[in-house]
């Protein structure tokens, strides 16, 4: 028997270098433990600077949300749909 997997939740990472891509914020984000179910880029390609949906397990959210956690410069917030409500997987 097996128990469900751990809810997902949604993070929108910003703000990021032009030279950065879904790769890169994965290994950045394994590195530091974080579970990531999903990495999407959203930003535009002629975007000033790119942007990510990132999909990963609840426990890791209250860490990622720590503007410690990132880069200088990178910004993270909970990931919004365009109804302005938070995104919730499982």
């Amino acid at each position: 028997m097996k128990g469900a997997p751990e809810p997902s939740r949604d993070i929108f990472v910003y703000r990021v270098l032009p030279e950065t891509d879904e790769t890169m914020v994965g290994k950045y984000m394994f590195d530091s433990n974080v579970v990531i179910r999903e990495i999407k880029r959203i930003s535009k390609d002629e975007a000033r600077f790119k942007s990510f949906k990132v999909t990963i397990t609840r426990p890791d959210l209250p860490r990622v949300l720590k503007p410690d956690f990132w880069p200088e410069g990178v910004c993270v917030r909970r990931f919004y749909d365009r109804k302005g409500n938070t995104q919730q997987s499982n």
